[in-house]
């Protein structure tokens, strides 16, 4: 995809004045319309006329499909002078339709002093028939609905293609899968595309181990986890597990576990997850309170929590504490948001929790 250069349009192509036989009254004829050069017109490389007032605009080679709304970002050249900036900008403009493989802008003299500025345009063949080889794993009638026809061969339309074709495999448990695109123009605008797959061995899941684990049982991290033994792996569902291993941390005080994965060959076709974790201190609770819209006297609704100051902290707790409180409001006839804001005494280990409450407005009709 290259970006086109001003230049001069050939002798050829330029504006000429036909020769009138005079009639009796002798007026002047107006001058002929500008014409607008084929689609296959030559370049000749020149100094453009920059400056010189643009009278004409012109897109050449756009079909119809696109024509009108790329026209529309380079007309507004008419009119003005030539500025190799605005020029430019409109080419980026037009390349960022997605339909464009190339444009070349040609600024042609006329008699006026005057140019004619004509961008002219080639673009992506229409993919009108998809086939495919090496696809046994996935359904034919799934994977027709991805690989479908009536789209521009855009590079970047291959390229989501593809990474969406191998996603597919990905959420199946082929991880290795390979997908090569092969284009073959059919002439007329229009093209062909061949999807070859390689699917590779289906990989599963051997083993689960955990590294660095000291303060939480192992069975609880376990029963956290969705990833289980001879399934396929799916890299997805582990990277969700490591999310819930976190929050299993977070209910025991560590809030600033780190955890990774990494996986292991045991065999082809199988192998061993592995989480990594950096468990760092217990966390407890420090102060807890209430501001904001009152729920009741703080006293009796701190009572009712399960938070206490010095307990270990735990992010169920307060979620579970959040609820309560806003179970109490809607024993009094109204709702609240609930936002909890929390003071990290790094040096001491120390939480301070403050739960943020506020009235939601009223959201029933009275007629």
């Amino acid at each position: 995809m290259r970006a086109g250069v001003l230049a001069v349009l050939l002798a050829g192509c330029a504006t000429t004045t036909a020769t009138v036989k005079p009639v009796e009254e002798k007026k002047a004829l107006p001058p002929a319309p500008l014409a607008c050069p084929p689609a296959d017109v030559a370049v000749a490389q020149g100094a453009p006329a920059l400056g010189a007032m643009v009278e004409k605009v012109c897109l050449v080679g756009a079909s119809e499909d696109g024509y009108l709304r790329m026209h529309e970002l380079v007309a507004p050249r008419e009119g003005a002078p030539l500025d190799a900036d605005a020029v430019r900008a409109d080419i980026e403009a037009l390349f960022a339709q997605g339909q464009l493989k190339d444009v070349v802008v040609v600024a042609q003299p006329l008699e006026s002093k005057g140019v004619m500025l004509s961008y002219l345009v080639s673009e992506y063949e229409w993919i009108t028939q998809v086939d495919f080889t090496g696809v046994s794993a996935v359904k034919v009638d799934d994977f027709s609905a991805l690989a479908h026809s009536g789209v521009r061969a855009s590079p970047y339309v291959l390229k989501t293609l593809t990474a969406t074709v191998k996603a597919l495999y990905a959420g199946l448990g082929y991880p290795q899968a390979k997908v090569e695109p092969t284009l073959s123009s059919l002439g007329g605008g229009n093209a062909s595309l061949l999807l070859e797959v390689v699917e590779g061995p289906q990989v599963k899941v051997r083993a689960i181990s955990f590294e660095g684990v000291k303060q939480v049982k192992e069975p609880e991290l376990r029963k956290a986890l969705k990833v289980e033994l001879g399934a396929p792996y799916l890299a997805d569902l582990v990277e969700r597990d490591g999310l819930a291993l976190t929050a299993v941390y977070f209910d025991h005080g560590m809030i600033n576990v780190a955890i990774t994965t990494q996986t292991r060959a045991r065999s082809v076709g199988e192998l061993e997850v592995v989480f990594q974790v950096k468990e760092g201190d217990v966390f407890r609770m420090g102060k807890v309170s209430l501001t904001g819209f009152p729920v009741g006297a703080q006293k009796d609704v701190l009572k009712g929590l399960e938070a206490k100051p010095k307990s270990v902290f735990s992010r169920s707790v307060l979620q579970r504490d959040m609820e309560r409180i806003r179970s109490r409001a809607r024993q009094r006839g109204f709702s609240v948001e609930i936002t909890p804001l929390t003071t990290v005494d790094a040096d001491q280990k120390i939480i301070d929790v403050v739960f943020e409450l506020e009235k939601k407005p009223s959201t029933s009709i009275q007629f």
